[in-house]
């Protein structure tokens, strides 16, 4: 078993090697596993079964999709009256948001159980969550205090699901970028220390997409590393802008207007049209998303053109961010479609 920092445990089958008595045992004693179903068979019963055999009391929440504010408030208000003091999130980036914003709101300890590493949210201090018209916020709620990471099943996500992980990652192409421009035009503050470990990271995923992409024992490795270590960034800058900018924005329009595709396949979108408008070597940031199975194409994630250009002209309003994008964003449809033509999509 192996052991990153204070608050990272890793190893293959880590549920059958975990010391309950000394890790989970004095963050609480009443506790609400939040899944989904599939994470739940994968990783959650198991742990349910583990926790109880140690006398804890455990209750479980079933999840899925979009985290709605109102429906968790509600499970929150039930919880609060039991009180329960510790949180479990299993599965992937919308249970990870769903159960760091229960437990902040719990004021509890909090435990996440990565069944797939398709975003940074695993380990991030702050939650996307939607209300009941579709709004979607970023709230700050809490970094996790302990992730429990089984290297076999996350070998075993398909590679989509990995692909997506290291597209969220890639999202520093663009995001720094849109992070410095926010401070010089929007006064917006600015973190030195947490933009070169950005850069860092950045360099070393660049560096090793290989190996990371072939969900190799060593790349599954490095790839959890480095989504826990956007967390960390997050974390440090107080702020998503550091690791999340234009190219998010475009995420976000395209989840909006066609509600498809993995959230990192959505953000390597974005990388590619804010590259181009960022006047960075798009050609080489192509590619490198085809050598390595990444989206270049809206319809790679079935996604339309129009649906995509409707994206676009959405983007810079999906956050009050200033990115590249502007406060007003695309001036009209025609001029997305000279951009999509500029970068070979129609």
């Amino acid at each position: 078993m192996s052991v990153l920092g204070s608050r990272v445990i890793f190893d293959d089958d880590i549920l059958n090697k975990l010391d309950v008595n000394s890790v989970i045992d004095p963050l609480g004693k009443k506790v609400l596993i939040v899944s989904g179903q599939i994470s739940f068979s994968l990783l959650g019963e198991k742990l349910r079964e583990i926790l109880l055999q140690r006398g804890l009391s455990v209750y479980v929440e079933f999840l899925s999709g979009r985290g709605l504010v109102s429906k968790i408030d509600q499970l929150i208000n039930i919880y609060e009256r039991i009180g329960v003091n510790l949180v479990i999130g299993v599965g992937g980036g919308s249970i990870a948001d769903i159960a760091k914003y229960i437990s902040h709101r719990l004021k509890t300890r909090l435990i996440m159980v990565p069944t797939v590493l398709s975003t940074n949210a695993i380990a991030s201090p702050f939650s996307v969550l939607y209300s009941e018209d579709n709004k979607l916020y970023t709230l700050r709620t809490k970094a996790p205090d302990l992730i429990i990471a089984d290297l076999k099943i996350l070998r075993e996500e398909p590679r989509r699901f990995i692909l997506s992980g290291i597209g969220d990652l890639l999202a520093k192409i663009t995001s720094i970028y849109d992070y410095k421009l926010a401070h010089f035009i929007a006064g917006e503050p600015y973190n030195k220390v947490a933009v070169e470990i950005a850069r860092g990271s950045l360099s070393m995923l660049l560096r090793n997409l290989g190996t990371i992409s072939s969900a190799s024992p060593e790349g599954i490795k490095m790839l959890l590393t480095l989504l826990i270590l956007d967390g960390y960034i997050m974390d440090l800058a107080n702020t998503s802008r550091v690791v999340a900018g234009c190219e998010h924005q475009v995420a976000y329009g395209i989840e909006h207007v066609a509600g498809k595709g993995l959230h990192g396949e959505l953000v390597a979108l974005g990388v590619l049209i804010c590259s181009y408008l960022q006047n960075k070597n798009y050609i080489k940031i192509i590619d490198l998303f085809k050598r390595h199975g990444l989206p270049v194409h809206p319809s790679d994630i079935d996604v339309s053109v129009e649906e995509f250009i409707n994206a676009l002209s959405i983007a810079h309003s999906t956050r009050n961010w200033y990115t590249i994008l502007g406060m007003r964003g695309f001036a009209n449809t025609d001029i997305i479609k000279e951009l999509l033509r500029d970068l070979g999509i129609i």
